[in-house]
């Protein structure tokens, strides 16, 4: 009995729909990643502004949208079109729908950054403009990415949107990166020279440095295998969690607050040393101590001073992380 050998598919399985189902389950598990930070984030910062509340209920929901569309997306290419073979190069509409979720993901947390751009620069609208208009020009190239793909009939046609591909990652890239060296300049500017305050400072960098860095080379890597190997979706798979990384890299930022804060301890002067100086004792007298005996007064003049320190430093060190 003669066997007759399989067909031979005219692409293949593994960069194609292996890449699809690699990234929808990558893009799964961040959708897991970030629904505990959301809840994180509700169970420790009940206080927060309501506006805060608001714009992380909406990244939740963008993430919830955008897990939909890629589950959506394996499921057509491996479960529905599974003895249709041709279907590879017929984009789907939820594919294209992603592309504009994971812009607008983008926009909105680099527009919640930029109120941080605002606060450190003293207001300076120069430097916070930029990041307005690049984020604009961002959220415009990617809707028209978007109409225009509509009109594919085939992936083969992916290549007369390849302009637009790469103004996307240029405008993408450029924000993130201009973003990133902002705040780390202006939180580096804000050094105190008091150790934990310039630790919270480092930290704060720190964070920036390394959510900034997950997040441009994912897109780095999307964009150079789309131009080396643009037939097949190994691109894809990295394109597909972009948006959750930008989602996570907020999220963590402002569920790392609390942890921050944790890391004060009260702060006080012993003034005992300098109780027989002039300079300290005079400073503290007034029309209800005059009359006070010498030891009184240094107690209460050594109290007022060790709050006021604790105040102070207490003050510097945590403006930067509630800010976030």
């Amino acid at each position: 009995m003669s066997t007759s050998d399989p067909p031979v598919l005219p692409f293949s399985v593994d960069n194609t729909l292996g890449a699809l189902l690699i990234g929808s389950l990558v893009a799964a598990t961040f959708w897991g990643v970030t629904s505990i930070q959301t809840y994180i984030y509700y169970h420790r910062y009940p206080d927060d502004p309501l506006f805060l509340k608001l714009v992380v209920v909406v990244l939740w929901i963008l993430d919830t949208f955008d897990a939909c569309l890629t589950s959506h997306i394996a499921y057509h290419y491996l479960v529905t079109n599974y003895m249709n073979p041709k279907s590879i190069v017929i984009p789907v509409w939820t594919l294209i729908i992603h592309q504009t979720v994971t812009i607008v993901t983008d926009v909105l947390v680099r527009f919640m950054f930029s109120k941080r751009v605002w606060g450190l620069s003293s207001q300076n609208i120069i430097v916070t403009s930029i990041v307005w208009i690049v984020s604009a020009c961002d959220l415009i190239i990617g809707l028209v990415i978007t109409a225009k793909a509509f009109q594919l009939v085939s992936w083969m046609q992916l290549d007369d949107l390849a302009p637009l591909f790469y103004a996307s990652f240029v405008t993408t890239f450029s924000g993130d990166l201009y973003l990133a060296v902002v705040l780390c300049y202006y939180l580096f500017k804000s050094r105190t020279g008091f150790r934990r305050t310039d630790s919270l400072l480092n930290t704060l960098i720190t964070y920036i440095i390394t959510t900034g860095l997950l997040t441009s080379v994912d897109a780095i890597l999307g964009t150079i295998l789309y131009a080396v190997m643009p037939t097949n979706y190994i691109f894809m798979a990295f394109y597909f969690n972009l948006a959750k990384l930008y989602t996570n890299s907020y999220l963590a930022l402002l569920n790392a607050r609390k942890r921050l804060r944790k890391r004060d301890r009260p702060v006080s002067i012993q003034l005992s040393g300098f109780s027989g100086d002039p300079r300290f004792a005079s400073g503290f007298t007034d029309s209800s101590t005059e009359h006070s005996t010498p030891a009184v007064l240094n107690k209460a003049s050594q109290r007022d001073l060790e709050i006021a320190v604790h105040t102070t430093v207490d003050r510097m060190e945590y403006s930067d992380a509630r800010a976030i």
